[in-house]
């Protein structure tokens, strides 16, 4: 097969051992960090993640404060054309 620059950054250098890696747990994830969560597509895959699972998500998200943090992903999930909205109230634990 041809090399390509996209092949090329699918493939681990070959200094890099990746069998001492661990194996990835089977079953559903427990946790999920999403960055982006109050940008325009954030608000999307966060709607879309509290509806397909069970897991904690933990967004990283820019806030003048810690008091705004929250409700600044919460925004980003309820806004019009996002159909998260109802799922946000019983899934909502800011921190």
């Amino acid at each position: 097969m041809a090399s390509s620059p996209i092949s090329d950054d699918l493939r681990l250098p070959a200094d890099i051992d990746a069998s001492a890696l661990t194996d990835v747990p089977e079953g559903p994830p427990e946790r999920i960090l999403l960055t982006g969560a109050t940008g325009f597509l954030g608000g999307f895959l966060l709607a879309d993640l509290l509806d397909a699972t069970d897991a904690r998500i933990h967004c990283l998200v820019r806030a003048e404060s810690a008091a705004q943090a929250p409700g600044a992903a919460r925004r980003s999930v309820t806004r019009p054309g996002c159909a998260g909205a109802p799922h946000v109230p019983d899934r909502r634990r800011a921190r």
